[in-house]
């Protein structure tokens, strides 16, 4: 693991976040906390790794990447799969993922909004989720110090 690597990662996610470049700003985000999930979890598939790395840091870091919830886990239906997946979950397959596979958001609108799930064509996602995953990436890097 490239400690100075991924914090250069979150240092241009973080400047792309301010000049609105959501998408770009959370693949790097994404990255950067995958690095961080391989490292904690070199056992675990990526999926288990993202996932349970957001998970066991969702419920302290929620009130960053959900500004005004509290909540230890938060579940949303697919409708396309007939079942409820975690946000966690959500945040791997329909944003990381996407991003990361297909360079792009085909269903997620980034809202400045802190909202959990919209029932229209588009999910929004909170900017702050941004955030959420770089404080988790850096606090985890800084865990070696």
């Amino acid at each position: 693991m490239n400690k100075q690597s991924i914090s250069n990662f979150v240092k241009i996610s973080n400047e792309l976040r301010i000049k609105e470049e959501y998408k770009e700003s959370m693949a790097l985000a994404c990255i950067a906390f995958a690095s961080c999930s391989r490292n904690k979890y070199p056992n675990h598939s990526d999926k288990e790794r993202f996932v349970k790395l957001l998970k066991d840091n969702f419920s302290p870091y929620c009130s960053i990447g959900l500004p005004g919830i509290s909540a230890s886990t938060i579940m949303i239906f697919v409708e396309e799969e007939n079942k409820h997946i975690t946000y966690e979950e959500m945040i791997y397959k329909y944003v990381r993922c996407n991003l990361i596979h297909e360079a792009e958001l085909p269903s997620i609108k980034f809202s400045k909004e802190v909202v959990i799930a919209d029932y229209n064509a588009d999910t929004k996602l909170p900017i702050t989720m941004i955030d959420m995953l770089n404080q988790i990436t850096l606090n985890y890097l800084n865990s070696f110090d």
